[in-house]
This record gives structure tokens, sequence and C-alpha cells, in this order.
């Protein structure tokens, strides 16, 4: 939750659809209590992305990398860093990217973020 529900519910109006790999990535989440960003974030994060135009993000904590090809959707123009150190969601986030066709977009990195960054 963003803020309150009404403002939830109203930003929630705002989603544009999402692929089914988007939403099947939601419900694997959801049943395997694997963290994601929430809808209404994600949206406003769009909105902030569709303003700012980066060149580069950075992503500390891939998952499954649902996030991660949210940002890549939101910022076609934008090189995505994103760091996991979770072997088995390494794996499940490259499988993802790939069955997205964002393998040329988004770069995962494997380690432990607390160790390389300052």
């Amino acid at each position: 939750m963003i803020t309150n529900p009404a403002i939830d519910h109203y930003i929630s109006k705002l989603i544009p659809p999402r692929s089914a790999l988007l939403q099947r990535l939601e419900r694997e989440a959801a049943e395997e209590g694997i963290p994601i960003i929430q809808l209404p974030a994600a949206q406003v994060m769009r909105t902030l992305l569709s303003l700012h135009q980066p060149r580069s993000i950075l992503e500390v904590g891939t998952a499954i990398g649902y996030s991660a090809i949210w940002l890549a959707e939101a910022a076609p123009q934008a090189g995505i860093v994103t760091m996991e150190i979770d072997q088995e969601r390494i794996r499940r986030a490259r499988q993802n990217f790939a069955e997205a066709g964002l393998t040329e977009q988004i770069e995962l990195i494997v380690g432990d973020a607390t160790a390389g960054l300052p």
C-alpha cells in the first residue's frame, strides 16, 4: 500500500493491462511468498520513469525478475542492471528475462550487493 486504500484503488485503475508473463509471475510470487513490487507502487514508478527517461537503472534484489521486467517495459530506452545472490531466483529470473525477450536490456549480476556497493 502506498498511502491509503482509496488512493491505492485510484492508482490501480490507472494500471495498464499486464502481459501474461507478468500476471503469471504475480501468481507465482503470491503462491510462493516471493516479494515483488506492488502494482500501485509499480504504476507510480512507471509514471516517474516516463517523466525522467533514464538511460540506466540499478535494481538491488532481482528475485524472479518481475520488477526488472516492469522497469524494462516502462523504460525501453534504459539499460537495467539488477543484482541477486540466491541461485534459484537467479535461474528463474534469467528464464523470465528470456521469455520476455529482454536479455539484451537487462543485465543480471550474481552477487551480494552489500559486498559490492558502498
